[in-house]
C-alpha cells in the first residue's frame, strides 16, 4: 500500500516539487470533485453561474451566464455569457438536447455547447470517456414538435 500526500511546502532545490499532472490528480480524486464524482459540475460561483436561460424562443437560442466548474478534474472558467444556438424542431417529434461543458484533451480547451438529442429518442449520451471530450450536463432542454 501507497499512500501519498501534498502539497507540502518545499525548499527550493531540494522538493518536493510539484508537477502538473500532480494538481491534476489531486482535483481529480477530490471528494466531490473526484473519479467518480469528476462530473461534479459548478463550483465556487453565483447562484447563477453557468446556468442556460432562455433568450429568444423564437430564435432557438440559450444563453449561459458566466462562472467556473471543475470538468474531469479540470477547472474551467466562462468569464463571459455564451450564446448557444439549438437546432431547429422535428415537425412530428418531441427532441431532447443537452447543453454541456465540454473539456477537449485533444485540443487542451474547453467550450460550452448544444448536444442535439434524437427526434422521438433520449436525450444523447453524454461523453465520459475523455478521448478526447468529457462533458458536464449544465441543463436538458425540451424541443417540443
Amino acid at each position: 500500500m501507497t499512500v501519498t500526500s501534498g502539497l507540502w511546502d518545499g525548499v527550493p532545490g531540494v522538493g518536493p516539487t510539484y508537477g502538473e499532472e500532480d494538481l491534476w490528480q489531486m482535483w481529480r480524486e477530490s471528494p466531490g470533485l473526484g473519479a467518480e464524482r469528476a462530473d461534479a459540475g459548478v463550483v465556487m460561483s453565483r447562484p447563477d453561474a453557468l446556468l442556460p436561460v432562455p433568450s429568444d424562443p423564437a430564435s432557438m437560442t440559450l444563453k449561459v451566464q458566466p462562472g467556473s466548474a471543475f470538468v474531469n478534474g479540470l477547472f474551467v472558467h466562462v468569464d463571459a455569457e455564451v450564446s448557444i444556438a439549438i437546432s431547429a424542431a422535428d415537425p412530428t417529434m418531441t427532441r431532447y438536447d443537452y447543453i454541456v461543458l465540454r473539456s477537449d484533451s485533444g485540443n487542451k480547451s474547453a467550450s460550452v455547447v448544444c448536444k442535439t438529442g434524437t427526434p422521438g429518442g433520449s436525450a444523447p449520451t453524454l461523453d465520459t470517456s475523455g478521448s478526447p471530450y468529457y462533458e458536464v450536463p449544465l441543463a436538458r432542454v425540451k424541443i417540443p414538435a
